[in-house]
């Protein structure tokens, strides 16, 4: 039940101590006896929003990690690959989920194969993904007036609805055209 509390719940080890009268070093070493298992399943599979990412640990740990509704709901060491998402979506499908919408970093080739896999699946460029991409492209500091009109749309691109982005972006690429 503690160990509930800390992974889904988001709880402290400090408020699981001080709401079951153990000390810190007790829930500390019990939950390092527990196995390690890479599905927070909850008991009720359903249609999901999935949002799913390569999480690295330097350059040769990585983890997809899954998240729908503000919950991990899977994780998997291995490899961001093609194949390795494919083994991680079946996993999902297997638990019983089905996808309405997916949103990923837009890695070379996950899109397209997502695109094949769930056609009639809504794919979603993740915003994060997006302004770093953008963030790639200008300076910190642009110094012409066309970038820091860019820079400031990036930077107004969570805030906005796809028309009101869309129609900003047209502008300033009729107002910067030569």
């Amino acid at each position: 039940m503690a160990f509930s509390e800390y992974c889904h719940k988001m709880k402290t080890i400090e408020e699981i101590v001080a709401k079951y009268g153990k000390s810190f070093e007790t829930v500390r070493r019990n939950f390092d006896k527990l196995p390690i298992c890479n599905i927070f399943q909850d008991s009720s599979p359903r249609s999901i929003n999935l949002i799913f990412d390569g999480v690295y640990f330097g350059r040769s740990l990585c983890y997809i990690v899954c998240r729908a509704g503000g919950k991990t709901i899977y994780y998997r060491e291995c490899p961001e690959t093609i194949e390795n998402i494919g083994i991680v979506l079946d996993e999902l499908e297997n638990m019983g989920y089905e996808f309405r919408s997916v949103t990923v970093d837009g890695r070379k080739g996950v899109k397209e194969y997502l695109k094949w896999r769930y056609p009639n699946v809504p794919l979603q460029h993740c915003v994060f993904h997006q302004k770093a991409a953008i963030k790639r492209y200008l300076t910190a500091s642009p110094k012409t007036e066309c970038g820091q009109c860019l820079k400031m749309l990036m930077e107004k691109l969570t805030d906005m609805d796809r028309a009101s982005f869309e129609t900003e972006l047209k502008a300033l690429k009729e107002r910067f055209a030569d």
